[in-house]
């Protein structure tokens, strides 16, 4: 029991609001544990009684949006970005509207919707534009780099990855320490892939890969992944990426 908790004298005894508070959290610890499903069910548990009290906590519907991708509930999460967020990507909300244009892209990635996941991506960048959070910052310009890779353009996702290796160390992070940084130095390396693909590049990916499996990161591995895994499938039929997936780079 925390010690909000404690001060009330247990679990019971919270007032409504903090009681459903503490369940949200306690959702959450279970999406770091990587226990999806069960994260998932409490979260829609929790909001399914208390979605007028909680209306605000939009960490928390983000959270409960995520898991509904990651566990490739891909038409709950879209009625639930409709329903929470697409009023303020809409109405171009700075704070929020990047939340839910992000959201929708990973949404729209993970779907194999590549074109929407375009229009989400740079939407997302225009409203966080001064790059005033540098969490989405970073998670806009992953996705926007795992979108260009799906081109097969591998010249441009290496100096797409090199420019935002550059960004991470004008915020003073270590390339080697941070684990974004290390996620690009492995987009940046995808030119090199060969037919057959080369040893040393698949034991970097999968290490790299393996960072990204459990706790939060897990709809970012999993993006990461389906793009390793089409370009996997891409070389070892000697095929090239599909028109589909060419898109100007603006």
């Amino acid at each position: 029991m925390t010690q909000l908790g404690k001060l009330y004298g247990g679990y019971d005894k919270l007032p409504p609001f903090e009681k459903a508070i503490y369940d949200c959290h306690t959702a959450e610890i279970l999406f770091e544990q990587s226990d999806y499903a069960k994260a998932f069910s409490a979260y829609s548990k929790i909001f399914a009684s208390h979605s007028t009290m909680l209306r605000n906590q939009f960490h928390h519907f983000a959270r409960w949006i995520e898991l509904a991708i990651i566990l490739e509930k891909y038409d709950e999460a879209s009625r639930l970005l409709d329903s929470i967020f697409k009023v303020y990507v809409d109405n171009c909300h700075e704070s929020n509207g990047v939340i839910g244009s992000t959201l929708y892209a990973e949404l729209y990635l993970a779907s194999g919707k590549l074109d929407e996941a375009f229009t989400s991506i740079s939407h997302a960048k225009s409203l966080n534009s001064l790059q005033v959070y540098f969490h989405h910052e970073i998670r806009i310009r992953l996705l926007e780099t795992i979108y260009f890779a799906y081109s097969g353009d591998f010249e441009f996702v290496r100096r797409l990855a090199q420019r935002n290796m550059r960004y991470i160390q004008l915020q003073k992070l270590s390339l080697k320490k941070f684990k974004y940084a290390r996620c690009f130095h492995l987009m940046k390396e995808l030119k090199n892939v060969r037919n057959p693909v080369q040893p040393k590049l698949i034991s970097k990916a999968e290490i790299c890969l393996k960072e990204f499996d459990s706790g939060y990161d897990k709809l970012i591995g999993i993006l990461l992944r389906n793009l390793w895994n089409f370009i996997l499938a891409q070389h070892s039929s000697g095929g090239k990426a599909s028109k589909k997936f060419q898109r100007s780079r603006r």
